[in-house]
């Protein structure tokens, strides 16, 4: 009789082992999906950080000179950003979207630059991150968006 118990305990570990391993197999790529998507964003909102308080430094004769729609100060500010993502091992393949939006009393929403002084300074960025195939048990789709948005006083 004392020789079963063994046999049977070994099947029984054996059992357990097989349904630990298919639970992890599913809940590890998740754990790591999601700590990418998190990742993603906190870089993405620091580099968003960086650029608007970049541009929140400008001095206003810089303001007076520069054309309200494409500015140096606004390309300055991109290039900011792309070198934080870069920097922290976010590559290439994910495209951002830059928006940047300064404010004066007047006006709700105008181009940067000009002989006007802004208010405010809002830099909206937005990055599509590429989801694998753990991730469409949640139906996400073949990328998730990833918004940050800053807005700084302008001092200057």
């Amino acid at each position: 009789m004392p020789s079963r118990i063994p046999r049977r305990t070994r099947g029984i570990a054996h059992i357990e082992l097989a349904l630990i391993l298919m639970t992890m197999s599913t809940l590890l790529p998740l754990i790591f999906s999601f700590g990418q998507i998190f990742y993603v964003y906190a870089v993405l909102k620091q580099a968003n950080q960086d650029a608007a308080a970049s541009l929140a430094s400008v001095p206003m004769a810089e303001w007076a000179v520069s054309e309200p729609g494409n500015s140096p100060m606004k390309v300055r500010a991109i290039a900011i950003a792309e070198r934080a993502m870069a920097s922290a091992g976010i590559g290439p393949d994910l495209v951002m979207v830059p928006l940047i939006v300064c404010k004066r009393p007047e006006d709700d929403q105008t181009a940067c630059g000009g002989v006007e002084r802004p208010d405010a300074i809002t830099v909206n960025l937005q990055v599509r991150l590429p989801m694998g195939a753990v991730m469409d048990l949640f139906n996400v789709g073949e990328s998730l968006k990833i918004r940050s948005s800053v807005t700084v006083p302008y001092n200057n």
